[in-house]
């Protein structure tokens, strides 16, 4: 056996918005745990804010005075409105089936 410590792997993509969010992006996980999509699924809205945490690694998003967002957390992503959550959703779900089989 290896004396190197095997790690399972993360990997994201960088996801770009269009519409009236064109030039708002956010880096994603692409391989997330299956809980993540578990507590998404589950309809609980700090349960569907988590998985989101897990997933959202990153992004460029402003507040309504265009001041940069601190990076993605439980209370961060609670903060966003519904239609950026949906245009996230959207776009990580059409990238997610694009992704060639491994």
């Amino acid at each position: 056996m290896s004396d190197t410590k095997r790690r399972l792997p993360v990997k994201t993509r960088l996801m770009a918005l269009d519409g009236e969010y064109a030039g708002w992006e956010f880096m994603a996980c692409v391989n997330p745990r299956i809980s993540a999509f578990a507590d998404i699924a589950s309809g609980e809205f700090a349960r569907i804010t988590q998985g989101l945490t897990f997933i959202i690694r990153g992004w460029n998003f402003v507040d309504e005075e265009g001041e940069d967002m601190p990076p993605p957390s439980k209370e961060t992503i609670g903060m966003l409105p519904l239609d950026l959550v949906t245009a996230i959703s959207s776009k990580f779900v059409a990238e997610l089936s694009s992704l060639p089989p491994k």
